[in-house]
């Protein structure tokens, strides 16, 4: 072999290693970001201050002076908050899940449906610091760049794709 093809193989192979290392360190990379959630439905709503439920207007109870809004659970204090709301349809035996109403492949149940609700919240677009409450510039403070906002439970089924465990028809 001429010392011009040994010199490309040569070439060839490194490349090969050094796209195979990247790869590898990509993959064992866990400070991706999940997929995030589309937040197409959006209410105002409640969470409680002793157990961190979630709670729509029209189940919080009365306290018993019957002047402020409460937990029904716990009787705890509320403070208003954004949701967001999504449904998804989930095996009752294997946990198999689905957007959409189906029979599970595994076992052949029919999906029960599943309402989640996840706070909304601020994150940062550059430094990714998580922010409970709309500063009014809509910057970070630590960075100054701007805010966006951000399911909790973005990534997660079905508030963003989670394709490990799906029937496939999530992507």
């Amino acid at each position: 072999m001429s010392t011009t093809r040994k010199t490309l193989a040569a070439i060839a192979a490194l490349t090969a290693f050094v796209a195979c290392e990247a790869w590898r360190e990509a993959a064992a990379d866990d400070s991706r970001e999940p997929s995030p959630c589309q937040m197409t439905n959006l209410i105002n709503g409640f969470i409680c201050s002793k157990c961190s439920d979630y709670l729509a207007p029209a189940e919080l109870a009365k306290s018993e002076d019957g002047k402020t809004k409460v937990c029904p659970k716990d009787g705890g204090e509320v403070a208003k908050a954004l949701f967001c709301v999504m449904d998804g349809y989930k095996c009752p035996t294997c946990g198999l899940h689905d957007r959409k109403p189906a029979k599970c492949k595994k076992c052949g149940k029919a999906l029960e449906k599943v309402t989640t609700r996840a706070k909304i919240f601020y994150r940062c677009t550059k430094c990714k610091k998580n922010v409970d409450d709309k500063p009014r510039n809509n910057l970070c403070a630590d960075c100054g760049a701007q805010l966006k906002q951000w399911c909790a439970r973005s990534g997660t089924f079905p508030h963003g794709s989670d394709p490990t465990n799906t029937l496939g028809n999530v992507r």
